[in-house]
């Protein structure tokens, strides 16, 4: 869900950084960083999750 989430906020920024004339590759990359990061959080923190049961 939280990438879901996160991935609409990313989306919802690109048009508006779109909108306030910054370009739509740089506003594009600035989004998938975004997506990127929580996509990271979320496979780290499985991780841990899991290692922490396993000991």
């Amino acid at each position: 869900m939280g990438l879901i989430v996160t991935s609409t906020l990313a989306l919802v920024l690109w048009i508006v950084l779109w909108a306030l004339h910054f370009a739509a590759r740089d506003a594009g990359i600035i989004a998938f960083v975004i997506v990127l990061a929580a996509t990271a959080v979320r496979t780290v923190g499985q991780q841990l999750r899991q290692s922490s049961d396993l000991g």
